[in-house]
């Protein structure tokens, strides 16, 4: 039988330096205790921060999995916001993985435009965490951002975006001085829901 749920794939990343605990995957994990509506079927993945690995690991799950939204969280710890990404970029990798490598040519996917957008509405996906936090008396914040840095996660968004900017977002988590887990996750969860209410017209409810 067809299963016909919606098909989310969330990464989030492992350690690298001076980021032993990465609470981008910690967010994710934590995604399993919450109660995600019924039509969704939910992929975590926690993805290495080595350039080489993340690349042939994102085109696997595009491919094997083809999900209906492609969400990638990082951290980003000087953050004071839960930051959603409205773009990518091709060029200027030349920060080290933990394997001390760099993408060759410091470039993610050769001959493709230097800067892709999402095409989901980023601001009204602010709007709708925003008002959750507010009425769960959490502190959080998300907002929208133009500037993923040139690293693990801007590589990892470029090659989703790459692949759909339909479908793809990038969301970064400051550290967890600043926002608990849990409020990390109640954001991504508010961001799963709505992106699909966007792209589908599912109508799936909050709480």
């Amino acid at each position: 039988m067809e299963d016909k749920r919606f098909k989310v794939v969330v990464t989030g990343f492992g350690p690298f330096q001076g980021v032993p605990v990465n609470e981008s995957w910690l967010a994710v994990s934590a995604l399993w205790e919450q109660n995600l509506p019924q039509q969704i079927k939910l992929i975590t993945r926690e993805l290495p921060v080595v350039y080489e690995i993340v690349h042939k690991q994102v085109e696997e799950l595009w491919n094997e999995e083809k999900p209906d939204l492609m969400i990638h969280v990082g951290v980003s710890k000087n953050d004071s916001k839960i930051s959603l990404e409205k773009q990518s970029f091709n060029t200027n990798y030349d920060l080290k993985d933990i394997k001390d490598q760099c993408p060759a040519n410091q470039c993610c996917l050769p001959n493709s435009p230097e800067t892709l957008s999402t095409k989901l509405d980023v601001e009204d996906l602010c709007i709708i965490s925003n008002k959750i936090f507010s009425k769960r008396n959490l502190k959080a914040y998300c907002g929208p951002s133009a500037d993923p840095g040139r690293y693990l996660c801007a590589y990892t968004y470029y090659m989703s975006l790459n692949k759909d900017s339909t479908k793809s977002l990038f969301v970064h988590v400051p550290s967890v001085e600043t926002f608990s887990i849990h409020e990390m996750t109640v954001a991504i969860r508010s961001i799963i829901i709505q992106s699909l209410n966007q792209l589908y017209n599912a109508n799936l409810e909050f709480d």
